[in-house]
């Protein structure tokens, strides 16, 4: 199908942040002008996405979301594009995109070389500016006709989010308080441009978000209120781990209110009682997590067990542990045999929190164990000694011959950025504090090796 149609895309951009864009857009053809507010575009490991909806129907395309199903349907042309896959169909012929979609806030973004490659117009970036020319020409993606051999999926992970205080924090400087004053974007502004670059942001969601339920009988008993789930959301994190001590700080019914608004938001989770299931990049992921406070053999069976199930659905297992020592930098010997007994049955990364602190990382048959990450948006304490912690990020791809480790990243960081105090917003550590956090992690990470 062709459409004679000549269009200049021009997009006038201010910097949000170093990956994210915030733009007016006009729209010119020989017909009229458009304009749309407040869209945005950001870069995903160096390809540039942009919000399916406006752009296409700013060219007269018809754009129907299918949340259920997870696609997008573009007409004219017949196309379906699904997110987290590569794959498309156009006109009931398979093609590939050079980037998987994404959903972001409830929204489908879409790698820009759709336009060239699917739809045939010219597409020029320049200057911070997008033009889109020329005449409609569907079916074009030539050069991603063939499926690429190899797919590829890039993981981050990071440590302790308690959004909340526990009962009978003092004010002044409470994490309520900071949240108030400041906004839901203030938290993860340092860091949500790394998090913008992954395919998968994992943290563990220590504390229940609720107004529900009675406080447990225990000294930190912590919970925040479930509009904080915008933290996570605007944060770019797209899976929490519940499998941790504090989940049912507030009983069953504040761990229920939490699951409740993690999807509502479309935030998935994984606990002791859930494995987390997706599909991104055409890699099946499976997420398995457990409180392991003991390495007898219930605990391996139980484990086994929910591995041999992830086996038959997913390419990829990661299993995150809350296990361990408070404050202890060295894992003690049931997090090591945990995590190679894991690996044994078929776990492809092995995650860890707990500590408080950040320990080394290991690895075993070719698989990375990272013990501890120690905290990163950490509500429960408004001044800890130690500030240190890390970002974790590995790449994977999918052979022929099974998941393969290409690539892995250390980026420290600390848990606040100022170090007076913990005003909550984690930030990239450089220079001699990034040598610092890197060497602490290689002194801790000695003997972890097999």
């Amino acid at each position: 199908m062709k459409k004679r149609l000549m269009v200049i895309l021009a997009i006038c951009i201010c910097f949000w942040s170093s990956q994210a864009l915030m733009a007016d857009i006009v729209v010119t053809t020989v017909e009229k002008t458009i304009t749309m507010q407040d869209h945005t575009t950001y870069r995903k490991q160096g390809t540039i996405m942009v919000q399916a909806a406006p752009f296409l129907k700013a060219l007269g395309y018809q754009v129907t979301w299918q949340q259920k199903e997870g696609t997008l349907l573009i007409t004219p042309g017949n196309i379906v594009i699904k997110a987290n896959s590569r794959q498309a169909s156009v006109g009931g012929s398979n093609y590939y995109l050079e980037t998987a979609p994404v959903v972001k806030d409830g929204r489908v973004y879409i790698p820009l070389k759709f336009f060239t490659d699917f739809l045939g117009y010219n597409v020029t970036y320049k200057e911070g500016q997008i033009s889109i020319s020329g005449t409609e020409n569907i079916g074009k993606a030539g050069k991603y006709e063939e499926e690429i051999s190899e797919k590829r999926i890039t993981i981050s992970a990071a440590g302790d989010f308690t959004l909340g205080y526990y009962k009978g924090q003092s004010s002044g400087g409470r994490f309520d308080e900071v949240a108030k004053a400041n906004g839901y974007a203030y938290f993860m502004k340092n860091v949500k441009s790394i998090f913008e670059e992954d395919d998968l942001t994992i943290v563990n969601l220590e504390g229940p978000l609720t107004t529900r339920g009675s406080a447990a009988e225990k000294e930190f008993a912590i919970r925040g209120l479930p509009e904080y789930i915008k933290i996570l959301q605007l944060g770019d994190i797209e899976v929490v781990s519940l499998a941790n001590n504090h989940s049912k700080d507030y009983g069953n019914v504040g761990y229920t209110d939490t699951k409740s608004v993690l999807t509502k938001n479309q935030i998935g989770y994984f606990g002791s009682d859930q494995t987390y299931y997706a599909t991104i990049n055409d890699i099946r992921v499976a997420i398995i997590g457990e409180s392991a406070w003991s390495n007898d053999q219930g605990m391996k069976n139980k484990l086994k067990k929910r591995i041999t199930e992830a086996k038959a659905k997913a390419d990829l297992i990661i299993v995150e542990f809350h296990w361990g020592i408070e404050r202890e930098n060295i894992p003690n010997k049931v997090q090591q045999d945990l995590a190679k007994y894991v690996i044994d049955q078929g776990a492809h990364l092995v995650l860890g929190s707990h500590p408080h602190v950040i320990q080394g990382i290991g690895s075993y048959k070719g698989a990375n164990i990272v013990y501890s990450m120690g905290n990163f948006c950490f509500g429960a304490n408004k001044n800890p000694d130690d500030k240190d912690t890390f970002i974790y990020k590995e790449t994977f791809v999918l052979t022929k011959d099974g998941i393969v480790s290409e690539s892995n990243e250390i980026i420290p960081c600390s848990i606040s950025s100022v170090s007076n105090r913990n005003n909550y917003q984690p930030k990239v550590l450089t220079g001699a504090d990034k040598e610092r956090v890197l060497k602490r992690i290689e002194k801790y990470s000695k003997g972890l090796k097999n």
